[in-house]
């Protein structure tokens, strides 16, 4: 499981979770938490859906776990629900 270490979500540090991610190689399915997130931009869900096109390419998979505030209201408003799976 990955934690996010900012209250903010951006493409910046969806990038730095992308690259941890991708690290992880024995990991079939990757956990992001993002419990402390708060707010989060439409660039970093995007960065997101391709991490999870990537992973889901070597056989791997992608979930969100603990999206609340605004992160969970773009979530929902954008209908990413299908294509970044949430816990």
């Amino acid at each position: 499981m990955l934690r996010s270490e900012s209250h903010t979500l951006t493409f910046e540090s969806a990038c730095g979770l992308a690259e941890r991610a991708l690290a992880r190689y024995d990991a079939r399915l990757v956990v992001l938490d993002l419990n402390i997130v708060r707010d989060a931009s439409l660039a970093a869900f995007a960065h997101l859906v391709v991490l999870r096109r990537a992973l889901r390419r070597s056989g791997r998979d992608l979930r969100l776990l603990n999206l609340s505030g605004r992160t969970e209201a773009v979530h929902r408003v954008n209908r990413l629900s299908e294509i970044l799976p949430c816990e």
